[in-house]
């Protein structure tokens, strides 16, 4: 002990950089010497990213680095999971207790803790609490650039072991996602109002922010208003979106049977209002899903591919497209939307200039009219996505990076072959695809880097793509997807 101590503190940090973290932590609790020197590799390691539950233990311990006057310094961005036994019920946890080994007193005790740990993520969900918390511990992180939230088991969030081991249940896990409609908003949507309004009533600079199934038209306007977007956001850069239809009751909020809203609002008023408050905004990212559980496969009424028109993903992302203009994005991530190809491109057209990545996944181009027998009216039925690859090879002279993965059309899936569908490269059916053919990788996505390689390609696919029908797909590499920019200088 007495030699590694003699060795300069940066080399013992330097050190550090090639033991595993068990031993970081056993090196630190060694004695306070090295406790010392190790803290400039300790710190920036493990606390310029945490995250955290939605728990009263879990925010005094974003508290406890907020006030600490080294640590503080070295947090950059903070994420919060909303969820802690979400859609779990006591009926449930009493089934499984019932087909466990665990004696009685266990049970109730594990129990105890099970409620305990509800209510107190029910109460700072529902009251200002999490609010005042949070925006008392963003006041203490003068280097704070980064705020958002998780539903993820992937993710590992403070609390997480504490509560496993006072009740022998993942808090993360949601669930299963209950049918009927809600009568409040959901834990992500409060926790979206409070990450908001601390933002807004902090001296931070935000930069970045991401979500995660959000209920936006669900938030009474009087919630949201423009100044505390505008405080929020104004100097944002980075926005990543996962918006969800809400269910609250029809009676108190959203009439399902109309096309707007009881206070005059359209579906997709909030993105607008969220995205006009952030003029200087580089890099988006945008999901809109139709229901709770998220799906966006199975349109409305399942046997008519019109219906899509009705559809929120859709209604919403009409919205978006008419009234957004984001003439600064260098970077645009869409997913799971559903839309026509003119309105792709007035989403596209502001930021023509600038665009330089493109990421499109399970984006559902619908045709532009339909006939009065019902039957949908085309020009380019065979290529839907031509207006798109047309205008991306005539305006978007900057884009040096294109993936698209899984892009369809009203009944199917787009297919990057040399010939007609008819004609496409399949491999054998892989089980429970009921003879649905199944696609290699390549037939359904297009990668391209650089710039004269994006160019090229794009101008290919012009008329290298066809309107097939259903296929079972090769899921995208994630690493692909996301791509972490967060150290990026803008």
């Amino acid at each position: 002990m007495a030699g590694l101590l003699a060795l300069p503190a940066e080399l013992i940090a330097s050190i550090c950089q090639y033991i595993g973290t068990d031993e970081i932590f056993a090196v630190r609790q060694s004695c306070t010497q090295l406790e010392r020197f190790s803290f400039s590799y300790f710190a920036p390691k493990y606390f310029r990213k945490k995250g955290f539950l939605v728990l009263t233990l879990s925010l005094d311990a974003l508290q406890f680095i907020a006030s600490h006057n080294e640590l503080r310094t070295h947090v950059q961005h903070i994420w919060l999971n909303p969820d802690c036994f979400t859609h779990d019920t006591w009926e449930r946890l009493c089934q499984d207790y019932r087909r466990s080994p665990q004696a009685k007193d266990q049970q109730a005790v594990q129990t105890r803790a099970w409620d305990d740990y509800k209510d107190d993520n029910a109460r700072l969900l529902h009251t200002s609490d999490l609010t005042t918390r949070l925006n008392k511990a963003l006041a203490g992180l003068p280097n704070l650039r980064t705020v958002g939230m998780r539903r993820s088991t992937d993710h590992y969030a403070h609390g997480c072991a504490t509560v496993r081991r006072a009740t022998d249940r993942d808090a993360r896990i949601l669930g299963p996602i209950p049918e009927d409609e809600a009568k409040y908003l959901s834990g992500p949507t409060r926790l979206f109002e409070a990450l908001v309004a601390a933002v807004a009533q902090s001296t931070v600079s935000i930069e970045r922010f991401y979500t995660d199934a959000i209920e936006f038209d669900n938030i009474p306007a009087s919630r949201l208003e423009d100044q505390t977007l505008s405080s929020a956001f104004q100097a944002l850069l980075y926005l990543e979106i996962n918006a969800v239809k809400g269910f609250l009751a029809p009676s108190q909020h959203y009439h399902r049977s109309a096309s707007h809203y009881s206070d005059g609002r359209y579906p997709g008023s909030v993105l607008v209002q969220l995205l006009s408050h952030a003029p200087k905004l580089r890099e988006l990212g945008l999901q809109i899903f139709p229901n709770n559980k998220q799906s966006y496969h199975v349109a409305p009424t399942w046997n008519r591919s019109q219906s899509w028109r009705v559809s929120y993903p859709y209604l919403a992302m009409r919205t978006v497209a008419e009234t957004v203009q984001l003439t600064n994005l260098r970077r645009l991530k869409l997913e799971k939307l559903t839309m026509q190809s003119g309105m792709l491109v007035d989403l596209l057209s502001p930021a023509a200039a600038t665009l330089r990545s493109l990421k499109l996944r399970d984006i559902r181009l619908i045709p532009w009219s339909q006939s009065p027998d019902g039957n949908t009216i085309s020009d380019e039925v065979e290529k839907p996505w031509r207006t798109v690859f047309v205008f991306l090879a005539t305006s978007c002279a900057s884009l040096s990076f294109l993936l698209l993965h899984r892009i369809l059309h009203d009944s199917g899936v787009i297919r990057f072959v040399p010939e007609p569908p008819g004609s496409a490269i399949t491999i054998e059916d892989p089980p429970g695809s009921e003879g649905i053919p199944f696609a290699l990788h390549d037939t359904v996505t297009v990668k391209a880097d650089g710039l004269d390689e994006v160019q090229g390609r794009v101008r290919q696919l012009v008329d290298a793509h066809w309107h097939g029908g259903h296929v079972v797909c090769y899921s995208l590499d994630d690493r692909a997807w996301h791509t972490d920019t967060s150290n990026e200088e803008w």
